[in-house]
């Protein structure tokens, strides 16, 4: 399961688990005491302005050397190439824990 960031008009409505964007944004809208957002643009009679962006996991970071360096080691201090995919989640996950 992903995790999305659900948010509507630039105001951040909460973090969502899914499968997919769409569960996430289901999810919301059950939340809000609609059972699914088609429900909700149903019942407001308007198109949901819901817009959804995937939380990225310390195993994203581990796996892309551009992330690695731009969010969890922007001064090379532990190169991307010199520890095991293993080390580099437990160095990312530790980085976004402490970022909480």
């Amino acid at each position: 399961m992903s995790k999305f960031t659900v948010s509507e008009k630039g105001q951040e409505l909460g973090v969502y688990e899914g499968e997919t964007a769409q569960d996430a944004r289901d999810a919301c809208a059950v939340a809000a005491g609609y059972e699914s957002e088609s429900d909700m643009e149903s019942k407001l009679e308007s198109a949901s302005e819901f817009e959804v962006d995937r939380v990225l996991s310390a195993e994203d970071y581990a796996g892309s050397e551009n992330l690695w360096i731009q969010a969890i080691d922007p001064d090379n201090t532990t190169p991307f190439d010199s520890v095991s995919f293993g080390k580099r989640v437990e160095l990312a996950q530790s980085v976004m824990d402490s970022n909480e």
